[in-house]
């Protein structure tokens, strides 16, 4: 996620036709998962870009004009970047950043209601009532059946006799260019382990099941190993090319295994998010990355069994918000210190929902981002976060409460 500050220069250009199937698009189809502020930020880019190409401007012209914060302005930045609505450069100065902005076309209404992650997502954000309802709102009218046609033919009207020879035309437009988004999954790994594991060679599948596949890990964060278990599980060998993967089956199977998070925890994609350090705050952190939430919660309670609603709440997190460990751990941590030791579930299911959009996952990620939104709630000015914050700046715990949770903590790791 950027890191803006209202002195901060900038400029957008369009570089694809954007029309207004596409303005109906991102606001019907687009909006409910990037939120309203995202929408408009991107119709802001859109419509003032043919100012900034004669004057770049300052990042403050945006909090302005949105009447929104520098840390709102970089959430819905990241949301616009992450579904490949917009490209990011950026040259950084020594007093300021200098950032270039393209602006893609959506996916037209077709590709996006066939795209796996587009769609299931939609889905999850509006329910599948609304979902069927917005599709309804991008069909054509069915064409007449009655009567004989007798649509006049090209050659009929024009005749053409024409000699045009060699045109040497260029193009005055860029064309509809839409940017995907960018995906972790190993496909060439992927195909590996389903050739020496399961005897399922790359040739066995079409370009667009290999597709489908790198999509369906991304939505569901799988990592290869468990996607080639999978899809040898939907195989049908008996099949033509292009229907020998099962594909609605192999989506259901995968969507089983994200309600049963500790059968699948070791195969979803991470990074590592261990800190160094021997000090108290990154020991810490590092068993907020390794204990389980139930353990890590019971550890603040004096090791007491914990109550019945505060597991059910870290369950759902698990599960429904699918966020990981660490970050339910950094979370249910930050909120005890910040909220009178009150483990509300309204409150913490409301932030787990902006740390899932910003796809925070580790620990210390999760603990900068909340003591940035501390900071921004008590006032509206430029972001000063600096690197690894987290690990260093806990103040609201003493050091002697912290070594004596640390201790009970790594009791129950053991």
């Amino acid at each position: 996620m950027q890191k803006l500050n209202g002195n901060d220069i900038y400029e957008a250009r369009v570089v694809s036709l954007i029309n207004d199937i596409d303005i109906k698009t991102l606001t019907l189809l687009y909006q409910p998962f990037l939120g309203h502020l995202s929408v408009a930020l991107f119709l802001t880019l859109k419509e003032t870009s043919p100012l900034n190409q004669a004057k770049p401007r300052k990042v403050e012209f945006l909090t302005k004009q949105l009447d929104a914060s520098l840390l709102d302005l970089a959430i819905a930045f990241s949301r616009l970047e992450a579904v490949g609505l917009i490209k990011t450069r950026q040259i950084k100065e020594k007093r300021y950043n200098y950032y270039f902005y393209e602006l893609y076309a959506p996916f037209e209404p077709k590709v996006f209601f066939e795209d796996v992650i587009f769609s299931k997502l939609l889905v999850q954000y509006v329910g599948s009532e609304t979902y069927t309802e917005l599709s309804r709102a991008f069909m054509s009218d069915a064409s007449f059946s009655e009567g004989e046609d007798i649509t006049s033919t090209f050659t009929e009207v024009f005749n053409p006799t024409l000699e045009l020879g060699d045109l040497n035309i260029k193009h005055f437009s860029s064309g509809r260019k839409t940017k995907d988004i960018a995906i972790s999954f190993n496909t060439d790994r992927f195909l590996t382990i389903l050739k020496d594991k399961y005897l399922i060679s790359e040739s066995a599948l079409d370009e667009k099941e290999i597709s489908h596949i790198e999509r369906l890990a991304t939505f569901y964060h799988f990592d290869e190993e468990l996607l080639a278990s999978q899809v040898s599980i939907a195989f049908e060998p008996s099949k033509r090319k292009g229907e020998k993967v099962d594909l609605s089956k192999l989506s259901s199977n995968l969507k089983t295994l994200v309600e049963y998070p500790n059968v699948s925890k070791k195969h979803r994609q991470s990074k590592s998010s261990q800190l160094k350090g021997d000090s108290l705050n990154t020991q810490l952190i590092n068993l907020m990355e390794t204990l389980s939430p139930p353990r890590f919660l019971s550890a603040q309670m004096n090791n007491h069994e914990i109550p019945r609603s505060d597991a059910i709440l870290l369950e759902n997190l698990a599960i429904k918000t699918g966020l990981t460990n660490g970050a339910i751990n950094a979370l249910v941590f930050w909120v005890l210190v910040n909220n009178n030791q009150q483990l509300a579930s309204n409150y913490v299911e409301k932030i787990a929902g902006s740390i899932k959009r910003l796809e925070l996952e580790s620990a210390a990620d999760v603990l900068d981002y909340l003591e940035e939104s501390k900071k921004e709630a008590k006032k509206s000015t430029k972001i000063s976060k600096k690197t690894n914050k987290a690990k260093e700046e806990l103040d609201e715990v003493s050091d002697e409460d912290m070594d004596a949770l640390i201790k009970r903590m790594e009791k129950l790791n053991k």
